[in-house]
């Protein structure tokens, strides 16, 4: 598979440099003999007939490899193992009060919102009282920054 072919397939292969022969490279490109004439066509037919050599030699020195998928996962946010226990216990309650809607169901459901919502609370400030403590004003910049943000691509509402 060309070096241009791949330009057009780059899902599946990628070259690697890492295990090239990069002696070979430099060799080959000093020996080449530039042809710096005219050029005819569009500039895209000149580029093409500059940079075919390139396109040679790197098919020739550098070997391929087939591109490892990336499982690209939502990243949420981070929370400690105790607060994620919390989650994962108000999920369960929430299943079972969906499966038998008693008021025991229901209040253990609500009791552990107010848990979570307590232990999320508590580590938020507990960041922030450390970015506070921490006297370092770029730190601070870069805390308030992040949270005005917007990631959606819609402005922060103010």
């Amino acid at each position: 598979m060309s070096c241009h072919e791949q330009l057009h397939n780059p899902e599946s292969y990628v070259y690697d440099f890492q295990n090239c022969d990069f002696d070979g490279i430099a060799q080959a490109l000093l020996l080449h003999p530039l042809n710096f004439s005219t050029p005819h066509g569009t500039a895209d037919d000149a580029w093409m007939h500059f940079i075919q050599p390139v396109y040679d030699v790197i098919d020739k020195f550098v070997p391929v490899k087939a591109k490892r998928p990336i499982n690209k996962k939502v990243s949420s946010k981070k929370y400690p193992k105790h607060i994620i226990r919390a989650v994962r216990k108000k999920a369960a309650l929430w299943r079972r009060y969906s499966r038998s809607k008693t008021s025991s169901n229901k209040a253990a459901y609500c009791e552990q919102v107010e848990v979570r919502k307590s232990l999320v609370f508590e580590y938020e400030r507990t960041k922030e009282l450390n970015v506070i403590q921490k006297s370092n004003l770029g730190a601070l910049y870069r805390f308030v920054n992040k949270r005005l943000a917007a990631k959606s691509g819609v402005g922060p509402l103010r």
